[in-house]
């Protein structure tokens, strides 16, 4: 370890030297010499005596060494009469030795100041590797979402261009095909579509987190919620026909604020979601209601409900519930995607389930303050 004494009492610097045996001792009695011996000496301690002699005052050389980057490891302590401890503390030292000097009592606050800047370097270095740690991490995680969103990318053409070929022979495979071959047909575009509506939503997601998805809301009404649910209906495609599913949206529904292409993604993904966990036949009911200032839209299904475990983590990226009655693989993509682009709303999600007694996933949406008088509205339930 290292000293610098700074002080131009001969006495002092003896009775230092003594209680610093242990030390590499440099002994500077000018303030003009200070700051240049502490940046080539790499001191572990530098102690500032008032008195020390020089054109500058003992508390002005404490303050620039408080201040050098290169002493931030540095135990700066000064040894001063009362009535300058104000000046020297105002100039950043950690501590001061009080006089009249006392041998005894100075090494017994060496030993534990000491000690504490040990604890102090040690929880730095730490510090410091936690840093390294992280910023490895986020070039990580940075390199993982270019390759992700590469990936993603490059499979929605091919995945369009195999909807496009299939939905092209669809209509001929229901008339000429035997039922069986037909179904496939039906699969092979409902997969299709599914995988689409995957890559779509990892993409999105990722929009949304760095800000670059912007909303387009307008003012609606109850029959355009009708008609966007009837759209996400159609977005999930064949695995709805053997469910009963009803949409209930009264005429009495307030406006409401949305952008409409994103509330209808986020209504495939929850109708989807319902689909997956419920058997053939299973109820799959779709609601809206004013509450407050917002209005409630919910989707209920009578399904194998979300286990207990599941309920806190199933909006998290990559991290929905994988007990399913399909045999898909639930990402829990397109749960996160509802969550990213509600709150992008203004508006809440959640979740209510129990298991073997069905899920109802919830989310509210901003009300419109009307600037006209809407006409009345026909609504069919689906």
């Amino acid at each position: 370890m290292k000293a610098v004494i700074a002080s131009s009492d001969v006495q002092l610097t003896i009775a230092l030297q003594s209680v610093l045996a242990d030390f590499d001792i440099r002994h500077i009695d000018t303030a003009d010499q200070v700051l240049l011996e502490a940046h080539l000496f790499e001191p572990t301690i530098v102690i500032v005596h008032a008195n020390l002699r020089g054109s500058l005052g003992a508390a002005e050389v404490a303050g620039l060494l408080s201040r050098r980057a290169d002493l931030r490891q540095t135990w700066l302590l000064a040894i001063a009469p009362l009535e300058m401890h104000t000046a020297f503390y105002e100039a950043g030292v950690s501590e001061i030795e009080a006089e009249p000097f006392n041998p005894e009592r100075f090494k017994l606050r060496l030993e534990l100041g000491l000690r504490a800047k040990q604890t102090q370097q040690a929880l730095l270095q730490r510090i410091d590797i936690a840093e390294q740690k992280y910023t490895h991490l986020l070039e990580e995680e940075k390199l993982r979402d270019r390759l992700t969103h590469m990936l993603v990318h490059d499979l929605k053409n091919p995945i369009t261009a195999i909807m496009g070929a299939v939905d092209f022979i669809r209509p001929d495979a229901a008339r000429l095909m035997p039922r069986q071959q037909s179904d496939l047909i039906e699969m092979a575009f409902e997969e299709s579509q599914r995988l689409l509506h995957l890559a779509s939503n990892i993409l999105e997601v990722r929009k949304m987190r760095d800000g670059k998805l912007k909303l387009e809301p307008r003012a609606m009404n109850a029959k355009d919620l009708q008609n966007i649910i009837e759209g996400a209906v159609m977005d999930v495609g064949f695995s709805t026909q053997d469910r009963k599913l009803r949409a209930r949206v009264p005429e009495s529904l307030p406006l409401f604020s949305a952008d409409e292409d994103i509330l209808r993604r986020v209504l495939t993904n929850l109708v989807s979601n319902a689909t997956k966990h419920t058997q053939s036949q299973g109820k799959i009911q779709l609601t809206a209601r004013a509450v407050g200032e917002m209005i409630e839209v919910a989707v209920h299904d009578d399904g194998e409900g979300i286990p207990q475990e599941d309920l806190e983590r199933i909006f998290r990226d990559f991290e929905g519930s994988r007990l399913t009655n399909s045999t898909r693989y639930d990402t829990g993509m397109g749960l996160a995607f509802c969550k990213l682009a509600v709150e992008q709303h203004g508006g809440a999600i959640w979740v209510k389930s129990k298991r073997g007694e069905g899920s109802s996933f919830f989310f509210t949406l901003p009300q419109e303050v009307p600037d006209y008088i809407d006409d009345e509205v026909e609504l069919v339930d689906g």
